[in-house]
Order: C-alpha cells, then sequence, then structure tokens
C-alpha cells in the first residue's frame, strides 16, 4: 500500500499522520460517547417508567378493588400529564381495561402475548417491550399479597433521540476542533523539525552547484548534528577530490598538449630526411651507369617505395595530430554536394579515378552543420579507400547517398569493392589498422580513423554496413541544418 501518496514531505506525512490518528482517536471516543449517553438515557427512562408505573399501581389499588372506572380516568389524567408518557393503562387480573388515558379502549380485553405473560407471571414491576421508540413498563397492583391486576405506562423516547442528536454533534464538533487542534500542532513540530533539514538540503543544492563553505546549523537536534557532521565530512572529501581531479586533468591536458605537439613536429621534421632519402635515391639511380645490375635496381626501388610511403605515413599523422585544432564551424551550413565537388576536383583522386575507370554516383545530398573543408576531408578519404580496396577486373562504383530524418542527416559512401567482413569493422576505424596490407595497397591505416576523429568533433559518428553490390558502405550521422 502506498502510504501518504498524497504528500511525499516529511512535513506533509506527519501532519496527514497526526490528523488521522487524531481521526481515529475522536472516532472512538464519540463512538463510546453516544453509546454511553444511550445507555445512560435507555436507563433514565426506563428507571421512570418502572417508577411512573409503580406509582399507578399504588393509587390504583383502592379504585381497582372498587372497580371505579371513573376514579381510574382520575389517575389515568393526572399519569397522562407527565413529560415524554406516551399513554398508561390499569387492567384487572384476567386482563380487561378498568382505566386507559384513550377512554376508547376502556372495558376492552388485552389480547397481547405478552402482556398475557405478564398477567400470568411473577409480582414484580418489569420492562414489556421497546419498540418504535417507545417503552413500556408493568407494576403489578397488589392487595394483601395479591395481585389483582396491572398498571401499565408507556413512555416516548424520540426526546432521547433529540439528545443522542445533540450529543453526536457535539462529539462530532469536539472532533473536528480536535483535528484541527492537532493539525496546527503537528504544523508547529513538523516546522520545527525539517526546518533543520531544508538548512540541509540548502546548503546540498550549493555543493550541487561548485560553491564551497558550509554554513553550520545552530544547536542542532542529536541526529540531525549527526547527519550534519556525516555530510559535511562528505563535502571535505569531495572538495578534496575535486581539487585532485582538477589537478590531474591540468597535468594530463598539459601532457596530452606535449605529445601531440611533439607527434606533430615529429612527423613535420621527418619528412625532411625522407625527401631526401627519396631524392638521393633518384640521384644514385641516375649516377650508376647502366644497365644497373637485378639487386641494385631492386635495393633502389625498395629505397624509394619505402620512402613514399613514410612520407604519405607522416603526411597522415601530422594531419590526425592537428586536425582536432584546425577550424571546425560545426553550426555553419555546409553543402554536403559541394564538398563532394572539392574532394572530387583533387588532381591524385581525378588520375585515380581515370586510372581505374571508376564511376562516382550521388543521389539528393542534404546540408549538414560541419566545416566545409572537414567534411572534403572525409569525402576524399573515403573515396580514395573504396578506389583502393576495388575488386580485381571490376570497374570501381561509388554511390553517395543522404537523407534527413529529424534533425540528423545520415551520409551514406557504398561501393562494390572487397568488403569489410563484420568482426573488424571497429577495429578497421582506428589508428594504423590495416586488414589488407598483404596486398601490397598504399594506405597507411590512418584514413578511417581520421574520418572518425572529424566525425565525432562534428557531433556526429560512424558505422560500416555492407553495401547492396557486395562491397563496403560506410554510414556517417552528422547533425542535418534546418532553416
Amino acid at each position: 500500500m502506498r502510504r501518504f501518496a498524497l504528500s511525499p514531505s516529511i512535513r506533509g506525512r506527519l501532519v496527514i499522520g497526526v490528523a488521522l490518528v487524531h481521526a481515529v482517536l475522536m472516532t472512538f471516543f464519540v463512538t463510546d460517547l453516544v453509546h454511553r449517553q444511550r445507555v445512560f438515557l435507555h436507563g433514565e427512562a426506563e428507571a421512570r417508567a418502572l417508577g411512573l408505573s409503580q406509582m399507578v399501581a399504588t393509587t390504583s389499588v383502592s379504585w381497582v378493588l372498587a372497580n371505579d372506572v371513573k376514579g381510574l380516568s382520575e389517575v389515568m389524567g393526572s399519569v397522562a400529564a407527565y413529560p415524554d408518557v406516551a399513554w398508561a393503562m390499569v387492567v384487572d387480573d384476567r386482563g380487561q381495561v378498568l382505566g386507559h388515558t384513550d377512554e376508547t379502549l376502556l372495558q376492552r380485553w388485552v389480547v397481547d402475548a405478552r402482556y398475557r405473560a405478564v398477567l400470568t407471571g411473577p409480582l414484580m414491576a418489569r420492562e414489556v417491550i421497546e419498540q418504535g421508540g417507545v417503552l413500556e413498563t408493568a407494576a403489578p397492583v397488589i392487595v394483601d399479597g395479591r395481585g389483582v391486576g396491572w398498571a401499565v405506562v408507556a413512555i416516548d423516547l424520540s426526546g432521547q433521540s433529540h439528545e443522542m442528536r445533540a450529543a453526536l454533534r457535539e462529539g462530532l464538533i469536539y472532533t473536528a476542533a480536535a483535528i484541527l487542534v492537532g493539525t496546527v500542532f503537528a504544523l508547529w513540530i513538523a516546522r520545527a523539525l525539517t526546518r533543520e533539514l531544508a538548512h540541509l538540503g540548502r546548503e546540498a543544492d550549493r555543493l550541487r552547484q561548485g560553491e564551497r563553505g558550509f554554513q553550520a546549523i545552530t544547536r542542532p537536534s542529536l541526529e540531525v548534528a549527526r547527519l550534519e557532521s556525516a555530510y559535511h565530512a562528505m563535502a571535505e572529501t569531495i572538495w578534496t577530490r575535486e581539487d585532485e581531479l582538477t589537478a590531474a586533468a591540468a597535468r594530463l591536458k598539459s601532457t596530452n598538449a606535449e605529445l601531440e605537439r611533439f607527434g606533430e613536429v615529429l612527423a613535420h621534421h621527418l619528412q625532411e630526411p625522407v625527401r631526401l632519402q627519396f631524392s638521393f635515391a633518384q640521384r644514385l639511380e641516375r649516377l650508376l651507369p647502366p644497365p644497373l645490375p637485378p639487386e641494385a635496381a631492386e635495393a633502389l626501388a625498395y629505397i624509394q617505395k619505402g620512402a613514399l610511403r613514410l612520407r604519405a605515413l607522416l603526411r597522415d599523422v601530422h594531419l590526425f595530430l592537428s586536425v582536432a585544432r584546425l577550424p571546425q564551424n560545426a553550426d555553419s551550413p555546409c553543402s554536403v554536394d559541394g564538398a563532394l565537388d572539392a574532394a572530387l576536383s583533387s588532381v591524385p583522386l581525378q588520375k585515380k579515378i581515370q586510372a581505374n575507370a571508376a564511376v562516382i554516383e550521388r543521389g539528393p545530398l542534404p546540408v549538414v552543420k560541419i566545416d566545409g573543408r572537414r567534411l572534403t576531408d572525409v569525402f576524399a578519404a573515403l573515396l580514395d579507400n573504396a578506389l583502393e580496396y576495388r575488386r580485381a577486373n571490376l570497374p570501381p562504383r561509388i554511390t553517395v547517398t543522404g537523407r534527413v530524418e529529424r534533425c540528423r542527416a545520415t551520409l551514406c559512401v557504398a561501393d562494390n569493392g572487397i568488403g569489410i567482413p563484420p568482426e573488424f569493422r571497429e577495429r578497421v576505424l582506428g589508428v594504423f589498422e590495416r586488414l589488407e596490407s598483404d596486398r601490397g595497397n598504399a594506405g597507411t591505416g590512418i584514413g578511417l580513423a581520421l574520418v572518425r576523429k572529424i566525425v565525432e568533433l562534428a557531433g556526429g559518428r560512424i558505422w560500416i554496413e555492407d553495401s547492396a553490390e557486395g562491397g563496403t558502405m560506410v554510414c556517417l550521422d552528422l547533425p542535418a541544418f534546418t532553416e
């Protein structure tokens, strides 16, 4: 059962709990009060009715013996003058009515079984019946120890109903007053109890907002003092850890910056020795008289090929390390068509397309939020990969498509090349990951890693699927530009 569902706060629960306790206790109190009042009033009415019936029995002795109807009528008239008397009668020992407040019933016979039982029962005053809001009692008319008749008096209990309603009304008033007083008292207690907790809540908010310092509670209760001490120790620990993390983050940032700078400088300065290596290998080839021995020609070819590969690798490493500091302009609109055209206009890529008789197709392309130069680099790397890892004896076919859904644009570059097995698709997005190095491909293993870094810096993501033609489809998710 959900307790106190209407109030999730401690103060509200305390107030509701006290009000409910008062309501239950006062309900028991009012119920008991009404019950006691009913018993008291019934006892009082029974005693009055028995007293009146005994008085009538005593007064009517001589009139019953004389069978004097007129005298009994006077007695009945005096009894009827009593408040709450509904009716009264006197019967002889055979059950004939000798006197009645309703004179039309004189000389009739009592036929009710209950009263017939009274006539033959013991000679003692008793309650006959209570029904319809009327209490009927009977007392014997005794002469020399012998019963000569019975006096019956009926009391109207409607007055008791008025008194009971008044008692119930007063009880409800007391209940409402008790609940009101209890609620006010509970509010006062709850306010006193929760004031300290509210202070701790405000301190927690200040801690969450990054503020430091702690304002102690003046004379807190024992339990709150323990909680305050624990909270203060926790805050001190958080501030200490925060200082340590800040210092560690600063050291890490400085170290990363130094490593990146070192990598960039290294990649940049190593290009000059590589250039000299390639240049002097070519010079040596020209200086040696032809024909060159096969071993010398093969060695010179390996030196030149290695120098070219190392130069490409250093160039890509330098670009990968410096891309994070290049202008991103991630919120500016970029035409995907324009970035693709810029990539295709590259002279090396154009030569590669013509050499392999490649077909480049495109569908409708959206406008995205990314720096145009970075998206050009992305397309250049993806197109170069598609051309590099083509199928033997099959002209490359590359298709670039795009779609927009819910402010996100998905760009796909699909080819009909050799494809990438599913278990390696995440791996090839890392640095220096090449699955076809044994085939002599010219890739450096950095192209897809560079694409991933550019896309993620623009707030996007990259994944690889199978293309419809059995090759590879690289998909990019980027923020779409909307007017």
